[in-house]
């Protein structure tokens, strides 16, 4: 992001907002780890299926074709590429025992890897043809629109398996922390303000609506770590 924040900010906000990338990078860094936890000790994939493709293939582009200028979102992204790779592999361990019975596992992974390579080229592509290729902020954007999103089907799919508060309130935090280094940052850029917008609000809903699928359970909304 250094090179679109030199563009249009001063040097005092540049250096305020790369902190708040940072804090909400290090915000997705503690979803993501909550995520692995919690779907270990539930035997679930705990991060919904399309949405682990589509970060997964964001991820790959970003910290290996794409790589951005800024060291510090260098190593960022790898990091979430690794972390997320073992989000992948809870998807490979789990995901088929929550999808239709009539579905062969072979038509399972068969089914997923043709899906990601489609997102793979499809962020790829995008952002060549949008000119997002130093941070690749509209494939971003887009990617946590469909996470948001897809929380919530699953939610409304398995229930409160494999999920917490502290899986949203984490994964809320750093995009909105996000959201705000990019809108005050880039004031002009329309499309980023409503994704980021957006996520906000599809994690509200979610927060809310885990908030109270804990309680109709029986369940203390933060006990569960």
């Amino acid at each position: 992001m250094d090179y679109h924040l030199q563009r249009y900010v001063s040097p005092a906000l540049k250096s305020h907002l790369k902190k708040c990338l940072v804090l909400g990078a290090l915000f997705w860094i503690m979803a993501y780890l909550l995520i692995i936890k919690r779907g270990y000790q539930d035997h679930t994939n705990a991060m919904p299926a399309f949405a682990s493709l589509c970060n997964f293939a964001w991820e790959i582009t970003f910290a290996f074709i794409y790589k951005p200028p800024a060291i510090t979102q260098r190593r960022i992204n790898l990091f979430w590429c690794c972390l997320d790779t073992l989000i992948i592999l809870q998807f490979i361990l789990y995901g088929h025992a929550y999808f239709l019975p009539e579905v062969s596992v072979v038509l399972f992974y068969l089914v997923s890897i043709v899906l990601f390579i489609i997102c793979l080229f499809s962020i790829i592509l995008i952002s060549r043809a949008s000119h997002d290729t130093v941070i690749g902020r509209y494939t971003a954007f887009g990617v946590n629109v469909i996470i948001s999103a897809s929380f919530i089907m699953m939610l409304l799919q398995k229930g409160v398996l494999g999920q917490s508060m502290y899986i949203a309130f984490a994964k809320f935090m750093g995009t909105g922390i996000i959201s705000y280094a990019f809108m005050k940052g880039l004031p002009k850029d329309y499309w980023v303000h409503l994704m980021a917008v957006s996520c906000i609000i599809l994690d509200i809903i979610y927060i809310v609506m885990l908030y109270q699928a804990f309680l109709l359970s029986g369940i203390q909304p933060w006990q569960i770590f």
